[in-house]
């Protein structure tokens, strides 16, 4: 009595500690109303109604009761998240193994509680954890298990397709595993002796001991490794995760707090001296006060983390963005992206390589320019190069540099095509025309007409790299690019 008393407390408590937000967080949040971007309130207008595959036998944290209605921790939480995020779900269930191998084939768009593993970052995507909860181990009174190290050789009792079964193989294959249907018949093998052990979240396993009402089973440790209740995701759906994921943060832990009280309670025995209960609690409670205190900051540190993780990843997005905008100033965007991914691009040197060099050169600009006010002459080549280097660009040429009122571009770098010689005809014959539209542009601002003339030449140069450490540029060196 007096272990299955201290059991089911320290369920209680643990269970009690959701992955929810801080109270100054909450007073944040004004009346649930999510942010949601564009293109996520167009994907939740346009969604319908969404399949969710659901665990039939996973009590408390979600069944389906004697009227085939789906009950526990999970669906409570989830009628509050998904009422908030404006979803629709039709319940889709089979045995545990059937409907992940549904969700592996893309045929469910969520499922409602699961832990990542590797094997499954295959086909799902999963939301911020609602609820984390310890692994611990069951075994019997007599056993000298006092931790993970002491199942090695042993055979352990597992659920059936659950993460835990493969959290264990994979961070202590020493450990024989035994996969069973339910909870129950875990919970039995383990009084009956048939195996050493049976790992399985607090929860759970407090729930199946107090029903099967065993009196020869104990929690005897905890496991190096929690379960993190998530929602999993069809891969593809990215709007789908973020909502979900701004619905999840809207719940506050007062509202977690509340669905753990319906689901996870304390039983006393009939005949059970409430003094004798009080003596054997307070030491107890003290021990699991710290205990308390402990899961409760590192649930609040995952959060911490997660959003910080979420900053750190928008931050390098945008720098991201911010480079490859800056150096698209200054080179193509082909060689931008190749200095990105290949960042030993940007090592001195070069190779041999036909290529078609382009000169384009502005007729009389010279003496124009003598004529002509700093500001006006600048305007004039800025006009020019402007609508220059948009036609270069668009047929994938390498603009090498201005020079003046001239622009030496290359074609066949640093990727070469087949069809890099008609390319750069191409190119010159959309410039000359061009010259149209920035005559049109100077006339309305008062300024001269301008009349460009293009040479173009095939030949084998050296492209690369040229400078030094402190001061390179992507060019072009040879006799033909003269």
């Amino acid at each position: 009595m007096i272990r299955r008393f201290s059991a089911l407390w320290l369920a209680l408590l643990l269970t009690s500690v959701p992955a929810g937000l801080s109270a100054e967080t909450q007073a944040n949040i004004s009346s649930h109303q999510l942010k949601l971007t564009p293109q996520e309130q167009a994907w939740l207008t346009e969604s319908g109604v969404l399949r969710m595959g659901i665990d039939t036998d996973w009590s408390p944290i979600e069944t389906l009761d004697a009227h085939g209605r789906h009950r526990g921790i999970a669906p409570d939480f989830l009628e509050i998240v998904l009422e908030r995020a404006g979803l629709a779900v039709r319940l889709e269930h089979q045995t545990w193994p059937a409907v992940h191998e549904r969700a592996r084939q893309g045929q469910l768009d969520l499922l409602s509680a699961v832990r990542t593993t590797e094997n499954r970052e295959a086909y799902l995507d999963f939301t911020h954890p609602y609820l984390v909860l310890p692994y611990v181990i069951i075994t019997s009174l007599e056993s000298n298990v006092e931790g993970v190290d002491d199942l090695r050789g042993r055979r352990v009792a597992v659920n059936d397709s659950y993460a835990v079964s493969e959290l264990l193989a994979k961070r202590h294959p020493e450990v024989l595993r035994v996969a069973y249907r339910s909870t129950e018949e875990a919970l039995k093998a383990v009084a009956f002796g048939w195996v050493d052990g049976y790992v399985t979240d607090i929860a759970t396993g407090s729930d199946g001991l107090t029903k099967l009402g065993i009196s020869n089973l104990h929690m005897a440790a905890q496991m190096p490794f929690d379960l993190e209740l998530r929602v999993g995701v069809r891969k593809g759906k990215p709007e789908l995760l973020s909502i979900l994921n701004k619905a999840i943060e809207t719940v506050p832990t007062t509202e977690i707090d509340a669905i753990m009280a319906r689901w996870i309670k304390i039983r006393f025995q009939t005949g059970v001296e409430i003094k004798r209960i009080v003596q054997i609690a307070m030491p107890v409670a003290l021990i699991l006060l710290f205990i308390f205190t402990v899961v409760m900051v590192a649930n609040r540190r995952l959060k911490a983390k997660e959003g910080r993780l979420v900053e750190l990843t928008q931050s390098l997005s945008e720098k991201n963005t911010f480079i490859q905008q800056t150096f698209g100033r200054y080179l193509s965007d082909e060689i931008v992206a190749n200095i990105l991914e290949e960042p030993e691009g940007l090592e001195l040197g070069g190779r041999k390589q036909t290529l078609t060099i382009m000169m384009a050169d502005l007729r009389g600009f010279t003496s124009l320019s003598e004529e002509r006010t700093a500001e006006e002459v600048v305007t004039l080549i800025n006009n020019y190069l402007k609508v220059m280097t948009q036609v270069i660009f668009r047929h994938n040429g390498i603009i090498d540099e201005f020079i003046g009122d001239a622009i030496l571009a290359v074609f066949g770098a640093p990727n070469k095509r087949d069809d890099d010689e008609l390319r750069a005809v191409a190119c010159a014959v959309e410039m000359q025309l061009a010259m149209a539209e920035v005559n049109e542009t100077n006339r309305a601002m008062g300024l001269p007409e301008l009349r460009m003339g293009i040479g173009l030449h095939t030949a084998e140069v050296v492209i690369g790299n040229i400078g030094s450490e402190r001061r390179a540029k992507y060019g072009v060196v040879g006799v033909a690019s003269i």
